[in-house]
């Protein structure tokens, strides 16, 4: 400091290697590493002056043990600390702001750190109000290392497989076995697989020099189920047998008339098979069950005599053309088909759809047979609408009648059915209307039936 009136002052400090900034000026900074005498040599016009100042080091060193990992959460680990003989306490922590002291007497520089309780240590040393603070940092690989799965799983199903170190933070490396039955994920913790058979999975798992084996076994439930054929029923009084068989992989059986099972069909469950009668085309679905796995099939039985229908207006203005189709419900079994009498078949015989022109009413027959020997007949009646045949008339009262005068006209029959119109008469929609014409005048009726 100058406590002279000028401050003109050139400044020097000795020795250079300890200073790291400031020289040449009143102040400097020094980071000395040993006890040291500093020299500042002023002038000012042509004065001089020289002051020292010598700085003490207390000294104070601190080295450890290294960051050690532990393969096992069930082994040990002895880290330590030395200051060298500077001091002989010291303060051991699992926290950075030395909350908890881990060793008694503070003479031991050495503690014991189990597996299970892995992490940062820190050690402290002091001496003369210095302090000097490092760390071990302690790592465990495996604390009750497991693979977790399902134990059990249907045949067909995939399910993930994870192996679990049980501690985490370090990167382990997989290898899983049997590699034939893994989908995807080897080499990661989680692999998916969809074993056909009872499998024993093996998974390596790898850090440094620390290894250990894992192992778990999955049991696969394999169901079997057969059931009879679908079948072709010729009539919709045949009586017949459907079975299934799980072929000793399951117990019961449930027989529904959906694939949603919202009803069963055979009592008790142990009943694998059903006897039917169905009178149209139907599916019966059966499933089993065992150990929460579930496998279902179905069979088809057709009845022949519900199998087809016939398609075309029973009712027939006289000679008019009509067609009468067959709709086969079930395609994917063929009929061949007859038709007759042949004399009243304009054409088409022999397929699915004939042309024909009643003049009365006739019955017309469809023979039908398939690749089974099942013969279908169906009859087609077919009549002729009354207004054809017998036609309708106009009538009135008195067809002469004085001018100014009234009479009434009627249709004939007047029966159910028939609805009548007559031309240019107001309110004509009548079966009578009362007429006043002023001229000869022809009135004309239309009739309709149905």
């Amino acid at each position: 400091t100058n406590t002279a009136s000028t401050n003109n002052v050139n400044y020097n400090w000795e020795p250079d290697s300890r200073i790291i900034s400031g020289d040449g000026s009143p102040t400097i900074l020094a980071a000395p590493t040993s006890s040291v005498t500093f020299v500042l040599y002023a002038e000012n016009a042509g004065c001089y002056d020289t002051l020292q100042h010598f700085i003490s080091i207390t000294p104070i060193q601190l080295t450890t043990s290294n960051d050690t990992i532990l393969c096992f959460d069930s082994m040990s680990v002895e880290v330590y600390a030395s200051a060298f003989g500077i001091t002989n306490t010291y303060v051991w922590s699992s926290s950075p702001s030395f909350t908890d002291t881990l060793n008694q007497p503070l003479t031991d520089s050495t503690i014991s750190i189990l597996g299970s309780n892995f992490g940062t240590y820190y050690v402290r040393v002091e001496n003369g109000g210095c302090t000097l603070v490092d760390s071990v940092k302690v790592e465990t690989v495996f604390s009750n290392p497991t693979i977790n799965a399902p134990t059990q799983v249907c045949f067909g199903d995939t399910i993930p497989l994870t192996a679990n170190s049980g501690i985490g933070g370090v990167a382990l490396s997989y290898d899983w076995s049997p590699n034939s039955v893994i989908l995807s994920g080897d080499g990661t913790p989680t692999i998916t697989s969809s074993p056909t058979q009872n499998t024993h999975y093996t998974s390596v798992l790898t850090y440094q020099y620390c290894v250990d084996t894992l192992s778990f076994d999955v049991d696969v439930v394999h169901l079997l189920l057969t059931t009879s054929n679908d079948t072709v029923l010729c009539s919709d009084t045949s009586v017949f047998d459907v079975w299934a068989s799980a072929e000793g992989t399951a117990n019961s059986y449930i027989w529904s008339s959906n694939d949603n099972f919202s009803d069963t069909l055979n009592n008790p469950l142990q009943d694998s098979s059903l006897i039917i009668s169905p009178t149209a085309p139907a599916i019966y679905y059966v499933m089993i069950s065992e150990n929460g796995c579930q496998l279902s099939d179905s069979v088809v039985v057709t009845v022949a005599s519900g199998q087809l229908e016939l398609v075309y207006n029973q009712e027939v203005c006289k000679g008019d053309t009509i067609t009468i189709s067959v709709n086969n419900l079930s395609p994917d079994i063929p009929f061949t088909y007859d038709w007759s009498p042949d004399s009243l078949i304009i054409n088409g015989d022999g397929t699915s759809t004939i042309s024909v022109r009643p003049d009365t009413a006739t019955t017309y027959t469809l023979t039908a047979t398939n690749s089974y020997g099942c013969v279908v007949t169906l009859d087609a009646a077919v009549s002729i609408n009354p207004i054809a045949l017998g036609g309708v008339s106009a009538n009135a009262t008195n067809d002469t009648i004085v001018e100014g005068q009234s009479t009434t006209l009627f249709a004939l029959p007047n029966q159910s059915g028939y609805s009548y119109s007559w031309v240019e008469v107001i309110n004509g929609n009548n079966v009578s209307v009362e007429v006043s014409p002023e001229t000869t005048t022809t009135y004309y009726l239309i009739g309709e039936y149905n």
